[in-house]
């Protein structure tokens, strides 16, 4: 596979949706500030996620933390430069890259412009294998952040949080998701499956709710009750819920639930 080519690819799709952009650079000096501050480097550093913010005007990692060292074998200091972007599709294994690359950017990019007005309530997911020093099979789960955008939607800064979740990954399945905040519930606005062909889950926004309930431990009689629907109703939605995520019983659910960032 042609890296360099590939990496063009990527920023191109990004260039693509900047052009006719306002962007202005003092919108994010603030939250540059609060990722140089040492105190907060420190705990940053300490954390079992990897830490990331990217600039895509810039096209270039304005922060990454040490965690990265540890546990995917990529010392920051090979990111936070013009080479960091290079570097992290390098970290991809092949159907991740192209993953990554030709679906999961472009909808994100298409679903910031979409929500502008409430851009910083999106939150990103992707669940894709890494290339590891350390283990067989790396997969992580990446949870991304707008800190600030364009009016138009484009984003000027992003936060990724990076956590390994190879020993709960029970399948070889690419997963990429968006979920929207509203008044403290999230909505699900696309939830695929690439396996290898894109693959909708097609959870609803009341399935979602159950799925979130069923994940704490909530019986479906506890359920019914918080819902305020008949105990049959929540075990039709358990029942629809398991089969959309091919899981057999509640303990995979909290597992597939987790992988694909619902949790």
């Amino acid at each position: 596979m042609n890296i360099q080519k590939e990496l063009d690819k990527l920023l191109s799709v990004i260039k693509q949706y900047e052009q006719n952009q306002k962007t202005d650079p003092s919108e994010y000096l603030n939250y540059l500030s609060l990722f140089q501050n040492p105190a907060f480097r420190m705990f940053i550093d300490k954390s079992p996620q990897v830490v990331a913010v990217y600039n895509f005007p810039e096209q270039r990692y304005e922060f990454v933390s040490e965690s990265s060292t540890k546990l995917y074998g990529v010392n920051p200091d090979q990111m936070s430069n013009d080479l960091g972007p290079r570097t992290f599709i390098e970290m991809l294994k092949p159907a991740s890259m192209d993953l990554m690359i030709n679906k999961v950017t472009p909808l994100m990019l298409e679903h910031c412009n979409k929500y502008a007005a409430n851009i910083t309530d999106l939150r990103f997911t992707a669940c894709v294998e890494f290339n590891s020093f350390t283990e067989k099979e790396c997969w992580g789960l990446m949870q991304s952040h707008i800190l600030c955008a364009s009016p138009e939607g484009f984003p000027i800064l992003s936060c990724t949080f990076l956590t390994n979740v190879s020993s709960i990954k029970k399948d070889k399945d690419l997963h990429y998701s968006a979920f929207l905040s509203k008044n403290g519930v999230q909505e699900m606005l696309y939830c695929h499956r690439a396996s290898p062909e894109t693959k909708s889950l097609n959870i609803s926004n009341r399935e979602m709710e159950v799925l979130e309930l069923l994940c704490q431990g909530k019986t479906s009689k506890e359920i019914a009750e918080k819902l305020f629907v008949s105990y049959e109703t929540i075990k039709k939605h358990r029942s629809n819920i398991l089969e959309k995520t091919a899981c057999t019983n509640t303990a995979e659910l909290v597992n597939f639930a987790t992988t694909i960032g619902i949790l």
